[in-house]
């Protein structure tokens, strides 16, 4: 059985960030939260590279 993992959106909610309706649980929209998660993860990648280099 595999693990399915879900997401829910509440359009109650407004975004922390854009104010756009649609929030997740962490209060940021998909489209802010997806932002988020990539800057974070190419920030982590640079950090390793430097690390590397010295």
């Amino acid at each position: 059985m595999s693990n399915v993992n879900t997401i829910t959106i509440d359009l109650d909610k407004k975004c922390k960030k854009c104010h756009k309706p649609g929030a997740l649980d962490s209060l940021y929209c998909l489209d802010c939260a997806s932002k988020i998660i990539l800057k974070r993860m190419y920030e982590e990648r640079d950090k390793k590279k430097n690390l590397k280099r010295n």
